[in-house]
């Protein structure tokens, strides 16, 4: 029984259409997340810029690799761009998607290590979920090269359970983090971070005279710190799962509507369709063959 759980957990076959999904709604945001360096790119990551040629910063990664530490040359440096570009948006229509999966990764790699100082957790979302989703077929299906070539419609579930175990330590973490801050602990944090200039999006100082609001605003800051440190057992149980995947939406839904926190939401969103069942992209037929192994 042991064994045929962990099967069934990690190498159970899923539609390929779901990976298929991951990959169009991330490589969607890598496309925009690169295009969003273009005005900045010579002084931000340029051998010419306010780094210059610098490789080994005590100031952060010391030592780590990048493609543009091997050039001195700002031309070559945008032609590294515009090649993680192109390779970012052959990615996303699904054109030869594992090797220019590859490139991407690459390319956002030596982004961050050309200049962390810039960068932050949804970068390094990112570069991870992009990661695990280059050990999924997921240009077998809602691509290019599945249009020039059929390719099989099933793959084993593994590369989708290393996403749900990288989001749900995401949530650990982040909670973890949370019982450890006196702001969250007191609950004001809600408070100091939706009057502020640099992350609020709309100014709400006005209305944080209203002792009601304050104290929901504190009820809500607790109710975000157990949902977040529990997410990883909420979401073992059918009786808790929907309700904490639900929590999660709302939660994003909430940053993206009053928080700029560049896309850090809208990754978090993209990639919550790693919760939506695997049945449900199934075909009958597929059903039907998998009711046949189970009665054989």
């Amino acid at each position: 029984m042991p064994v045929r759980i962990w099967h069934d957990f990690f190498f159970r076959s899923i539609d390929v259409r779901q990976f298929a999904l991951i990959r169009i709604g991330l490589g969607s945001l890598i496309v925009s997340y690169l295009i969003g360096f273009i005005p900045d790119f010579r002084d931000h990551f340029g051998p010419q810029g306010w780094l210059g040629a610098m490789q080994d910063l005590d100031l952060y990664h010391s030592g780590t690799w990048s493609v543009l530490f091997l050039t001195s040359s700002t031309a070559a440096a945008w032609a590294f761009l515009w090649i993680s570009l192109i390779a970012a948006v052959a990615f996303t229509l699904g054109l030869l998607a594992r090797f220019s999966g590859i490139i991407t990764l690459i390319g956002l790699i030596s982004l961050w290590n050309r200049n962390p100082l810039l960068m932050d957790g949804d970068d390094a979302i990112l570069r991870i979920m992009l990661f695990y989703l280059l050990l999924s077929p997921c240009g077998n299906a809602l691509s290019i090269s599945a249009l020039l070539r059929q390719r099989t419609q099933q793959a084993e579930i593994w590369p989708l359970r290393m996403i749900q175990i990288q989001l749900a330590l995401v949530y650990f973490i982040s909670g973890w983090v949370k019982f450890h801050s006196h702001d969250w602990l007191d609950g004001t944090i809600l408070e100091i971070v939706l009057i502020h200039p640099e992350y609020s999006r709309w100014n709400l100082g006005r209305l944080m005279t209203d002792p009601a609001l304050l104290t929901g605003l504190h009820a809500t800051a607790f109710m975000i710190m157990w949902w977040e440190i529990l997410f990883p057992f909420l979401i073992l149980f059918p009786a808790t799962r929907t309700g904490a995947i639900t929590a999660g939406l709302v939660f994003h839904g909430g940053l993206l509507l009053f928080m700029r926190l560049r896309l850090f939401s809208v990754i978090m969103l993209v990639l919550y369709i790693a919760w939506i069942p695997p049945h449900f992209f199934r075909t009958p037929g597929a059903r039907n063959l998998e009711v046949a192994t189970r009665l054989d």
